[in-house]
């Protein structure tokens, strides 16, 4: 779990002397310290690999990846599980770093494995994987922009060619960006769109590209990156802010007339001076951004919130590398060592604690053939079922037969984690969970 530590981000000011600028500076930070931050808590996530890119696609489904490792969550993020992944039927292979990765449902999807990695596809929620060939010459798979299906972008560099983009329509793949840098290690490492036309992608090396023409031609931009990685683009409403890692401009900038001049950004100036790696604005206008400082007190990640006047920051332990949400409140960071920290509590229950209804699963572990038993000794009549890491129900009893205890059988399950639901009553939510290991 993480403390709170309460930083003012400053604002610009139009004052012209350094005598009112001070007098704002001291005010601003005695209202940063009175006010409270909001406190991140740590998920298990069953890993200490690096983990870099985190997405929903649902309030209950989302997918995390990382250094050869891919998560899944059927839960909303309460529990998450590695994705047993084959490629080529060789396993998953352990060179390969997720930089990157896009669903579009909890069965077709995308990542990109890192330099000179792959891109890989799979259409059944990850079990199965094959290589996309974006183009001749992309060696370095490293970032994704999906509009839907149809229609997206990779990122990445060429051979000892440096920074280019490919751009996917129709089933068709193509050089959407030819390479002017040859630069064979400033590949591109994010990239998004504003609208259908006007789009961003930024470089590890601090280029800033735009296209106003939906990713056909891409121009460089001046910018205050300076040569550090670009690392997340953001839209908040007429507001477009870019982090990098150039800490003396604060690690981020701002354009207010769609990207064609950039500041750097004094509202999120802090005396922690982070490298920022990811940004974020949830779907209720709450605005985070998030990545690594020095060590501070043991603590080397920080996450950072926006609140009505300016933004609070938050140093936890471990490095942020991405940050995301679902349902507009809930957020989640993944970063260093298996890193996942939300700033729901309820959600950071662990998933073997009692949540809404204190029911009993054993014996957990269970091995194959055992029988496995729920009780639930507050309400009478309930249901259970059992669903596989891919989201598939196993098996399940129905509230017709379920009086406060019931058994299910292990039959013919496959060694791995499995996901029980409760539900009470005819609802469809459950009311609780629990993680459910077969040996």
């Amino acid at each position: 779990m993480s403390f709170p530590f309460y930083s003012c981000l400053f604002t610009e000011t139009n004052t012209k002397t350094m005598r009112k600028q001070f007098i704002f500076t001291f005010a601003t930070l005695i209202m940063c310290f009175t006010l409270s931050a909001q406190t991140w808590y740590q998920i298990d996530s069953t890993t200490d690999r690096e983990l870099k890119t985190i997405q929903f696609i649902s309030d209950e489904i989302g997918f995390i990846g990382g250094d050869s490792v891919l998560l899944k969550t059927l839960d909303g993020g309460i529990s998450w599980n590695e994705i047993v992944s084959d490629l080529d039927g060789n396993g998953w292979p352990q060179n390969l770093d997720v930089y990157d990765l896009h669903f579009f449902d909890e069965n077709h999807g995308y990542v990109m494995s890192g330099l000179y990695g792959a891109m890989l596809e799979t259409f059944d929620g990850g079990v199965t994987w094959a290589i996309v060939n974006v183009s001749s010459g992309f060696c370095q798979q490293a970032s994704l922009y999906f509009e839907n299906e149809d229609y997206g972008f990779a990122g990445g560099a060429g051979c000892f060619e440096g920074h280019i983009i490919g751009k996917y329509e129709d089933g068709v793949w193509t050089q959407a960006l030819t390479t002017v840098d040859w630069s064979g290690t400033d590949y591109v490492t994010t990239i998004n769109f504003k609208s259908s036309d006007l789009g961003f992608a930024g470089t590890i090396e601090g280029t800033l590209l735009r296209t106003t023409d939906g990713g056909d031609v891409w121009d460089t931009i001046p910018n205050v990156a300076s040569g550090y990685a670009i690392t997340d683009i953001d839209f908040d409403g007429d507001l477009i802010r870019v982090s990098h890692h150039n800490i003396l401009e604060w690690s981020s900038m701002t354009s207010i007339d769609d990207g064609l001049t950039w500041q750097v950004d004094m509202e999120i100036g802090s005396f922690f001076y982070p490298a920022f790696n990811a940004l974020h604005t949830t779907s209720q206008g709450g605005a985070y951004a998030a990545g690594s400082i020095d060590n501070f007190d043991g603590q080397e990640g920080i996450i950072f919130e926006r609140s009505t006047f300016f933004w609070n920051s938050v140093p936890v332990e471990n490095r942020i590398n991405d940050i995301e949400s679902h349902s507009g409140v809930s957020v989640f960071a993944v970063g260093a060592n298996g890193a996942i920290y939300t700033n729901q509590a309820d959600l950071a229950s662990t998933i073997d604690e009692p949540q809404t209804n204190p029911i009993r699963v054993y014996p957990n572990p269970v091995s194959v053939g055992e029988e496995l038993t729920i009780e639930n000794p507050e309400t009478s009549v309930f249901s259970v079922r059992l669903f596989d890491i891919q989201g598939k129900e196993i098996a399940s009893k129905n509230k017709a037969t379920v009086y406060q205890k019931t058994s299910i059988s292990t039959e013919g399950l496959e060694r791995g984690v499995y996901l029980i639901k409760v539900y009470e009553g005819n609802a469809r939510v459950p009311v609780s969970y629990r993680r459910l290991v077969v040996k």
